[in-house]
């Protein structure tokens, strides 16, 4: 059996589930060969553990929810490029009910935002060594306008000088070094 045959027979047995189909060959040849139908993802090999994790959310994200699921929470971006505050407040995050994708530079940002549905929520450091965070601002609105974003630095004015220049109303400026209750206020407030 090939994978496309053991798609269609889970999707026969469960169709709630979600399915991602990893091949080498293009697309139009998986289609062709009636393996890629609808409901069916499709990731191209090669693929990084990133893209891979990226595919394996967005499809956990875009479920529909059935009776007896957790309720449904806000999809955010956190960009952090230091990774144990990055894995620190991933975890502070999932402790309030939002699911972060973190990711720790402008490159993992663009990839998130071109395979994956919009964020609800972006948490962005500004200063990520060498690269300034709100350029990283600018790409995520410019694919979803009007999204809250709470920035987290500890340069404190020229931070909110920067932040105010493009701030629409959504934008909230959270210094570090922050608590989860600074947080939790935060995001209940966005």
């Amino acid at each position: 059996m090939n994978g496309g045959e053991l798609a269609k027979r889970a999707l026969a047995l469960r169709p709630e589930l979600s399915v991602l189909f990893a091949s080498g060959y293009p697309r139009e040849i998986i289609q062709a060969r009636g393996q890629l139908q609808p409901g069916i993802e499709l990731l191209a090999k090669p693929y990084t553990r990133m893209q891979l994790a990226q595919r394996v959310r967005a499809l956990l994200d875009t479920r529909p929810r059935r009776d007896g699921d957790e309720d449904a929470c806000v999809r955010a971006l956190l960009l952090e490029d230091d990774s144990s505050l990055r894995q620190m407040t991933g975890q502070l995050l999932r402790e309030v009910g939002v699911n972060a994708l973190e990711v720790g530079n402008l490159a993992e940002t663009r990839a998130a935002i071109a395979n994956g549905p919009p964020f609800g929520l972006a948490i962005v450091d500004m200063n990520l060594g060498g690269e300034n965070g709100m350029d990283a601002i600018r790409e995520l609105r410019a694919a979803n306008p009007g999204l809250p974003v709470i920035i987290t630095s500890g340069y404190g004015d020229s931070v909110r000088r920067e932040a105010d220049a493009d701030d629409d109303g959504r934008t909230v400026i959270l210094p570090k070094p922050y608590s989860l209750s600074a947080l939790k206020r935060i995001i209940v407030s966005l």
